[in-house]
Protein backbone atom coordinates (compact mmCIF):
# COMPACT_ATOMS: atom_id res chain seq x y z
CA UNK A 1 0.00 0.00 0.00
CA UNK A 2 2.56 2.09 0.80
CA UNK A 3 4.11 2.34 -2.82
CA UNK A 4 0.68 3.47 -4.06
CA UNK A 5 -0.21 6.55 -1.40
CA UNK A 6 2.32 8.95 -3.61
CA UNK A 7 0.02 7.84 -6.78
CA UNK A 8 -3.23 8.07 -4.85
CA UNK A 9 -2.50 11.64 -3.49
CA UNK A 10 -0.78 12.93 -6.64
CA UNK A 11 -3.49 11.71 -8.61
CA UNK A 12 -6.26 13.61 -5.84
CA UNK A 13 -4.28 17.08 -5.85
CA UNK A 14 -3.96 17.14 -10.12
CA UNK A 15 -7.41 16.30 -9.96
CA UNK A 16 -8.36 18.93 -7.80
CA UNK A 17 -6.64 21.26 -9.62
CA UNK A 18 -7.92 19.98 -12.72
CA UNK A 19 -11.51 20.53 -10.88
CA UNK A 20 -10.78 24.38 -10.41
CA UNK A 21 -9.89 24.98 -14.22
CA UNK A 22 -13.22 23.21 -14.83
CA UNK A 23 -14.94 25.71 -12.50
CA UNK A 24 -13.20 28.69 -13.80
CA UNK A 25 -14.55 27.60 -16.91
CA UNK A 26 -17.62 27.58 -15.92
CA UNK A 27 -18.35 23.34 -16.45
CA UNK A 28 -18.50 22.72 -12.50
CA UNK A 29 -19.31 24.87 -9.13
CA UNK A 30 -15.77 26.13 -7.73
CA UNK A 31 -14.26 23.59 -5.37
CA UNK A 32 -12.58 26.28 -3.42
CA UNK A 33 -16.09 28.13 -2.88
CA UNK A 34 -17.30 24.59 -0.74
CA UNK A 35 -15.60 25.42 2.72
CA UNK A 36 -16.25 22.10 4.52
CA UNK A 37 -15.63 19.74 2.10
CA UNK A 38 -12.42 21.52 1.51
CA UNK A 39 -11.74 21.33 5.30
CA UNK A 40 -12.33 17.59 5.56
CA UNK A 41 -10.36 16.73 2.32
CA UNK A 42 -7.63 18.76 3.90
CA UNK A 43 -7.98 17.25 7.07
CA UNK A 44 -7.27 13.21 5.82
CA UNK A 45 -4.95 14.65 3.38
CA UNK A 46 -1.54 14.27 5.88
CA UNK A 47 -2.75 11.09 7.68
CA UNK A 48 -2.66 9.35 4.54
CA UNK A 49 0.22 10.90 3.54
CA UNK A 50 2.57 11.20 6.24
CA UNK A 51 4.64 7.23 5.43
CA UNK A 52 5.52 8.65 2.41
CA UNK A 53 5.48 12.77 2.91
CA UNK A 54 9.11 12.81 1.58
CA UNK A 55 8.11 11.59 -1.90
CA UNK A 56 4.56 13.56 -1.71
CA UNK A 57 6.74 16.65 -0.91
CA UNK A 58 9.31 16.41 -3.58
CA UNK A 59 6.34 16.01 -6.14
CA UNK A 60 4.16 18.79 -4.33
CA UNK A 61 7.19 21.23 -4.39
CA UNK A 62 7.54 20.14 -8.22
CA UNK A 63 3.71 21.17 -9.23
CA UNK A 64 3.95 24.89 -7.01
CA UNK A 65 7.11 25.43 -8.80
CA UNK A 66 5.70 24.81 -12.22
CA UNK A 67 2.59 26.46 -11.43
CA UNK A 68 4.74 29.47 -9.82
CA UNK A 69 6.45 29.60 -13.03
CA UNK A 70 3.24 29.56 -15.09
CA UNK A 71 1.99 32.14 -13.16
CA UNK A 72 4.81 34.39 -13.09
CA UNK A 73 4.69 34.70 -16.96
CA UNK A 74 1.34 35.21 -16.64
CA UNK A 75 1.50 38.29 -14.59
CA UNK A 76 4.63 39.71 -17.02
CA UNK A 77 2.54 39.20 -20.09
CA UNK A 78 -0.77 40.74 -18.19
CA UNK A 79 -3.01 37.75 -19.36
CA UNK A 80 -5.67 38.15 -16.75
CA UNK A 81 -7.59 35.32 -17.25
CA UNK A 82 -4.95 32.98 -17.25
CA UNK A 83 -4.02 34.53 -14.11
CA UNK A 84 -6.94 34.24 -12.72
CA UNK A 85 -7.18 30.49 -13.22
CA UNK A 86 -3.69 30.23 -11.82
CA UNK A 87 -4.31 31.57 -8.79
CA UNK A 88 -7.15 29.41 -7.79
CA UNK A 89 -4.81 26.95 -8.72
CA UNK A 90 -2.44 28.44 -6.66
CA UNK A 91 -4.67 29.12 -3.92
CA UNK A 92 -5.72 25.31 -3.71
CA UNK A 93 -2.09 24.37 -3.40
CA UNK A 94 -1.26 26.62 -0.53
CA UNK A 95 -3.83 24.68 1.01
CA UNK A 96 -2.97 21.57 0.40
CA UNK A 97 0.92 22.34 1.38
CA UNK A 98 -0.61 24.22 4.84
CA UNK A 99 -2.19 21.15 5.68
CA UNK A 100 0.37 18.54 5.00
CA UNK A 101 2.42 20.60 7.57
CA UNK A 102 -0.22 21.61 10.05
CA UNK A 103 -1.20 17.68 9.61
CA UNK A 104 2.38 16.56 11.44
CA UNK A 105 1.38 18.27 14.77
CA UNK A 106 -1.12 17.51 17.64
CA UNK A 107 -2.29 19.30 20.36
CA UNK A 108 -3.86 17.43 23.10
CA UNK A 109 -5.23 19.84 26.08
CA UNK A 110 -6.19 18.83 29.53
CA UNK A 111 -7.73 20.53 32.30
CA UNK A 112 -7.05 19.00 35.63
CA UNK A 113 -8.92 20.67 38.79
CA UNK A 114 -6.95 21.24 42.05
CA UNK A 115 -9.19 21.95 44.61
CA UNK A 116 -10.61 25.36 43.72
CA UNK A 117 -7.78 25.47 41.00
CA UNK A 118 -8.36 25.01 37.38
CA UNK A 119 -4.90 23.85 35.76
CA UNK A 120 -4.78 23.35 31.81
CA UNK A 121 -2.15 21.88 29.95
CA UNK A 122 -1.19 21.35 26.42
CA UNK A 123 0.87 18.33 25.26
CA UNK A 124 2.44 19.04 21.34
CA UNK A 125 3.09 15.82 19.42
CA UNK A 126 4.38 15.21 16.20
CA UNK A 127 4.39 12.28 13.48
CA UNK A 128 7.37 13.72 12.10
CA UNK A 129 9.83 11.33 10.30
CA UNK A 130 13.63 12.16 10.05
CA UNK A 131 13.71 14.52 6.96
CA UNK A 132 10.23 15.68 7.24
CA UNK A 133 11.62 19.10 7.90
CA UNK A 134 13.31 19.45 5.00
CA UNK A 135 10.54 18.83 3.15
CA UNK A 136 8.66 21.80 5.16
CA UNK A 137 11.88 24.10 4.59
CA UNK A 138 11.47 23.22 1.09
CA UNK A 139 7.66 23.83 1.03
CA UNK A 140 8.14 27.48 3.02
CA UNK A 141 10.78 28.63 0.74
CA UNK A 142 8.67 28.34 -1.83
CA UNK A 143 5.74 29.64 0.22
CA UNK A 144 7.68 32.93 0.77
CA UNK A 145 8.58 33.01 -3.18
CA UNK A 146 4.79 32.83 -3.85
CA UNK A 147 4.22 35.57 -1.14
CA UNK A 148 6.60 37.76 -3.00
CA UNK A 149 5.03 37.14 -6.39
CA UNK A 150 1.49 37.93 -5.81
CA UNK A 151 2.67 41.13 -3.89
CA UNK A 152 4.50 42.11 -7.23
CA UNK A 153 0.90 40.98 -8.96
CA UNK A 154 -0.85 43.58 -6.62
CA UNK A 155 1.39 46.24 -7.25
CA UNK A 156 0.98 46.10 -11.05
CA UNK A 157 -1.11 48.87 -12.15
CA UNK A 158 -2.58 47.29 -14.86
CA UNK A 159 -3.91 43.80 -12.94
CA UNK A 160 -5.29 44.94 -9.98
CA UNK A 161 -5.65 42.85 -7.09
CA UNK A 162 -4.92 38.75 -7.06
CA UNK A 163 -7.96 36.98 -6.42
CA UNK A 164 -8.94 36.88 -2.89
CA UNK A 165 -8.86 33.02 -2.05
CA UNK A 166 -5.23 33.35 -3.09
CA UNK A 167 -4.71 35.95 -0.30
CA UNK A 168 -7.05 33.91 2.44
CA UNK A 169 -5.29 30.97 1.33
CA UNK A 170 -1.53 32.34 1.92
CA UNK A 171 -3.23 34.12 5.21
CA UNK A 172 -3.70 31.13 6.40
CA UNK A 173 -0.27 29.16 5.83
Amino acid sequence: IEEFIPEVVNAYILGRLDSVEAAANGRIDDPLDDVEMLQSQLELLPVIASNQYAVIGGWLTDVLDRTSKMYEAAISSGAAGHTHVLEKQLAWLVRVCAAMIGGHYTLDTQIKIEGSRVLPTAVMGTNMQEGDEMVDADVIWRMLQLMMLIERRNSAANLGRCDYRLEISMLSF
